[in-house]
């Protein structure tokens, strides 16, 4: 942008030079139209007039949040990241709390491929999150930012909460369900899981067994006893074979597509609960290498004194 003899000027799309008087004066009309989201949209020299005066408001108002909020997003469409993250920037500055803000704010830091940017995006929605834990809007961005920057597994189990989170019929469904075998895709992970076989139980087990209760199938990563992943169902027969994937995770920071090694615990519950009980039967097989897919047998033959 270039100022000379009263006039701004700006070459855009079309090639127009813009005399800063008529920019002034059709501003206003202007930015009712870009506010009005059923209106007929600005043509390029209409788009070029529009900056230019929305560039001059701000330096008189600096103060003008919702001025910056359209700066912003007018540097999103031509992939002007500076300019779309300096405004989204100046944004967050005059409403530091308002987390719509915030959300833009990341959308845009997520967009582009920037390492840097994507990883303040990420720390920015991991902050929104935090106070609002089940946002459907933060997970979904998280999860594509948890994408973009190739954590696959992660970005499944974000969008699997989000497909868990929708109302039924939700036309958004279908997109989320393309986007998780995209993952799967990218990160080689269509058929990441293990195998669980409860083979047998021993005399004393089959003997003390509980009618009723609930079998607890956990998987840890071998050096810490807490679960990456956890199946409860409800006591059946045995042998009893099951599978457990990246939806069985306990913490989507902890997936078991990203464990090296596994180690499986099957345990009876009596009362039917997650604490074990004195007296549940239960068996832990070996620590063993996990490269994505495998397969442990267990037999239960051990009680909880």
């Amino acid at each position: 942008m270039a100022v000379a003899l009263g006039l701004y000027a700006l070459t855009g799309e079309a090639g127009q030079v813009v005399h800063w008087r008529q920019t002034v004066e059709a501003f206003p009309a202007l930015r009712a139209r870009v506010m009005d989201t059923h209106g007929h949209p600005l043509s390029a020299e209409e788009l070029s007039r529009f900056a230019v005066g929305l560039r001059a408001k701000l330096q008189h108002h600096p103060e003008n949040l919702q001025n910056w909020l359209i700066r912003g997003r007018l540097g999103v469409v031509p992939n002007n990241v500076e300019l779309a993250t300096q405004a989204f920037a100046k944004a967050r500055q005059l409403a530091t709390k308002d987390d719509t803000i915030a959300l833009d704010c990341a959308s845009v830091l997520t967009r582009f491929a920037d390492p840097g940017d994507n990883g303040a995006g990420n720390s920015l929605l991991q902050a929104i999150l935090a106070k609002r834990p089940h946002g459907l809007q933060a997970l979904d961005l998280l999860a594509l930012n948890e994408y973009q920057q190739n954590n696959n597994a992660r970005a499944i189990a974000l969008w699997r909460e989000v497909l868990a989170r929708l109302p039924a019929a939700d036309a958004r469904a279908d997109a989320i369900r393309q986007h998780i075998e995209q993952g799967k895709a990218q990160g080689g992970l269509e058929q990441a899981a293990l195998t669980v076989v409860v083979t047998t139980l021993s005399q004393a087990a089959a003997a003390g067994l509980p009618t009723q209760g609930t079998l607890f199938i956990s998987v840890s990563g071998g050096k810490s006893p807490i679960p990456v992943a956890v199946k409860p169902l409800p006591l059946s027969r045995f042998p009893l074979s099951l599978s457990l994937d990246d939806s069985n995770a306990m913490i989507l920071k902890r997936l078991l597509s990203a464990q090296q090694r596994v180690k499986v615990r099957v345990r009876v519950a009596r009362a039917g609960t997650a604490q074990p009980q004195r007296g549940d039967w239960f068996s832990e097989s070996a620590t063993q290498p996990f490269g994505g897919n495998g397969r442990v047998a267990v037999e239960i033959n051990q009680q909880l004194p």
